[in-house]
């Protein structure tokens, strides 16, 4: 198991693209939602290239984002960044600057991904995110 600590993040949010990271372009938040309605959400958002997933070493919640991973994009780059951040209860908001970061920059790091092999390109992020499985969150992110 895991213990949530604290932190603090904060995120400017603004109508401007010029100067932006990436545009947020879908955000939904679920109480025990059923797998067809997070499909639906897939679905009506288009193509994902990569999920930012939030596994931080607890045997249930891995399974669950792997799970996620599996029922939403398959084929979608896995991106992992808790190991870098720990767990805290604000830590989805760290998914997400992950997430923008990626889409500015162009590069994925070898450290976020675990050695898998990459996308090339990267221009659609979804980042999922749950908390003992009955909240969920997913953001979809775009260059």
């Amino acid at each position: 198991g895991t213990f949530a600590g604290e932190n603090a993040v904060s995120i400017l949010l603004s109508d401007q693209k010029e100067g932006s990271l990436c545009q947020i372009s879908k955000c939904d938040l679920f109480y025990r939602p059923s797998d067809q309605r997070l499909t639906e959400f897939i679905h009506e958002s288009g193509n994902i290239d990569a999920v930012v997933l939030g596994n931080n070493g607890s045997l249930s919640n891995d399974t669950e984002y792997e799970r996620l991973h599996q029922l939403l994009c398959p084929d979608a780059q896995k991106i992992y960044y808790k190991q870098l951040f720990g767990e805290s209860y604000t830590m989805s908001s760290m998914g997400i600057y992950v997430g923008a970061k990626i889409l500015e920059s162009g590069i994925l790091p070898d450290h976020l991904t675990f050695g898998q092999s990459k996308k090339r390109r990267i221009s659609r992020i979804l980042v999922i995110n749950h908390f003992n499985s009955p909240d969920y969150s997913l953001t979809l992110l775009q260059k």
